[in-house]
C-alpha cells in the first residue's frame, strides 16, 4: 500500500468516525430536547420549581434546570437556530402571520394603546405556535441581566400603562418604553409591541415608524438605555416617522426589520 493510499484510508476513517459521532450526538440531542420540552410543557416543571421554592429539594442538588429562565431560554435558542434555515419554523410561521395582519382587517378593529389590543396582536401572530399566545405571563423573565416587571405585580403595572396618555409623540414613546419594561408575554414581546406602537402613532398622529430607517444595533442600544433615559429611543423613532400609514410596502418592511432586530 502506497503512502497516499494510507493517507486516504486514514482520512476517510477519521471522517467516518466524525460523521458517526455527529449522528449519535444529534440523535441524543433530539431525544433529550423532546424530554425537556415535554417536562416544561406538561406542568411538571412548574410543580418542581414550586417544590424547590418551598425548600423541599436539598440545597446541594444540582438543579440549573429549575432556574426561572434557563430551560425556557435553552429551548428558545434551539428554536432560533432551527429558524435560520427553516422558513417553516416557529419564527417563519409567525412572520407570515405578521405579514397577514395588513390584509386581515384586524388592526382596524383594535383599540390602540390598550392591553387587549396588544394581546390580540400577539394572539394573531403566535396563535397555534405558542400555548401562551395572547396570554399575560405568570412567570418572571429576564434578558441580558435585566429583569422585566415582576409577574406578581404585572397586571397592575399593565393597568397603569394602559392609562398613560397617548396624544403626543413623547407620550406615545413613553408608553412604549414602559410596555417594554413590562414585557407582558413569555416570548414575542418586541415583535408585538412594535406593531402596537405603530397603531398608537397612526391613531393619534396619523404617522407610523419606517423601521427600515432604524439601525438594529442603535435600536437595541437605545431600548436598553430607555429604562433610565428615553431620549435616545425617542430620537431614533422621531427621525423615522412617516405618513405612509396605509402603505403595504412600509408595513411589510417594518415586519422584516422587526424580526431582524430579534435575531441573535
Amino acid at each position: 500500500m502506497t503512502k497516499k493510499q494510507k493517507e486516504l484510508i486514514s482520512r476517510i476513517e477519521a471522517m467516518e468516525a466524525c460523521y458517526q459521532e455527529v449522528k449519535r450526538v444529534l440523535g441524543e440531542l433530539e431525544n433529550n430536547l423532546s424530554i425537556l420540552r415535554d417536562y416544561m410543557e406538561s406542568g411538571q416543571w412548574q410543580k418542581d420549581f414550586e417544590a424547590d421554592e418551598a425548600g423541599l429539594i436539598p440545597q446541594d442538588l444540582p438543579r440549573e434546570v429549575l432556574s426561572e429562565d434557563a430551560l425556557y431560554n435553552l429551548l428558545a435558542e434551539v428554536d432560533e437556530v432551527r429558524a435560520v434555515n427553516d422558513d417553516n419554523s416557529l419564527d417563519g410561521q409567525s412572520k407570515k402571520r405578521a405579514y397577514d395582519l395588513f390584509d386581515s382587517g384586524l388592526m382596524n378593529s383594535l383599540e390602540p394603546g390598550t392591553i387587549q389590543c396588544l394581546q390580540q396582536i400577539h394572539a394573531y401572530i403566535f396563535g397555534g405556535l405558542y400555548d401562551f399566545a395572547g396570554q399575560i405571563r405568570t412567570k418572571n423573565i429576564s434578558k441580558g441581566g435585566f429583569s422585566f416587571a415582576n409577574a406578581i405585580h404585572l397586571h397592575q403595572s399593565l393597568k397603569n400603562i394602559e392609562q398613560m396618555p397617548e396624544a403626543t409623540f413623547d407620550e406615545i414613546a413613553d408608553k412604549y418604553v414602559e410596555m417594554n419594561v413590562a414585557h407582558p408575554f413569555m416570548e414575542g414581546n418586541g415583535r408585538s409591541t412594535r406593531i402596537w406602537l405603530d397603531l398608537m402613532l397612526k391613531h393619534s398622529l396619523k404617522k407610523c415608524v419606517d423601521w427600515s430607517q432604524i439601525d438594529k444595533n442603535s435600536y437595541l442600544d437605545a431600548m436598553r438605555r430607555s429604562v433610565v433615559d428615553s431620549a435616545p429611543i425617542k430620537a431614533l423613532l422621531g427621525c423615522a416617522l412617516t405618513e405612509k400609514i396605509d402603505d403595504r410596502e412600509t408595513f411589510m418592511k417594518g415586519i422584516d426589520y422587526s424580526y431582524y432586530y430579534e435575531e441573535a
